[in-house]
């Protein structure tokens, strides 16, 4: 009797041992599996070109070169650099304080904007009122090579101040923006970059980011 009862008096306890283990998993999970918490992104200040930018350029023209490498690391404000100052009126006029980021396998372009240069703001709807004429606007997306000279980044993501922008209506704020022909390929949540044409993809994984030559 008292050995059953003390084999009971064993398993009661296992069954509230793997209660608690499982009403505490957010705790001991990341630790056992290695996942911790998930490193804050850092923004980069986004120079203007010829401000400290040479050695960037000088990085990138080296894929272009006959014994240049296969490929180069970059930062996540030299790849906003060369979106920037290819991409013109793709992106709202008169861009102030530009920050970059690289979030996982996402890159994030932030910048001041006058709010009059937005033409797509009524898919906020009332909340729209509620905006300062000058706020902060946010991209979050991916970058690829469409073809030699063309790149794109395709927006997954657009907030303005504190307000997300409805996925439906990206396409439509970017249309606005460009009212220019659209390359063939590009996506209609994408901005088309004019890139050299030694680049032959652009890869963003676990924070960084990479430019690889295109194969001769």
């Amino acid at each position: 009797m008292f050995s059953c009862l003390g084999r009971l008096g064993c398993l009661l306890l296992l069954v509230l041992a793997g209660a608690v283990a499982f009403l505490m998993r957010d705790r001991w999970m990341p630790r056992v599996l290695g996942r911790g918490e998930p490193a804050p992104v850092t923004w980069e200040t986004v120079k203007e070109p010829g401000a400290g930018t040479q050695k960037t350029g000088d990085d990138i023209a080296s894929l272009g070169r006959p014994n240049g490498p296969a490929y180069v690391t970059v930062s996540a404000a030299e790849l906003a650099e060369l979106m920037v100052a290819s991409s013109g009126h793709r992106l709202p006029a008169n861009l102030d304080s530009v920050e970059a980021a690289v979030d996982s396998e996402t890159v994030r372009v932030r910048a001041l904007v006058e709010l009059e240069d937005l033409r797509g703001l009524d898919a906020l709807g009332p909340l729209a009122s509620i905006l300062d004429k000058r706020e902060r606007i946010e991209f979050t997306g991916t970058m690829g090579v469409l073809r030699p000279g063309l790149g794109e980044f395709r927006v997954a993501s657009v907030k303005i101040a504190d307000l997300s922008l409805p996925r439906a209506a990206i396409p439509r704020l970017l249309a606005r923006l460009d009212a220019s022909v659209r390359p063939e390929g590009v996506a209609p949540n994408g901005i088309a970059i004019s890139i050299p044409e030694y680049i032959g993809d652009v890869r963003v994984s676990r924070g960084e980011i990479t430019l690889y030559r295109r194969g001769r």
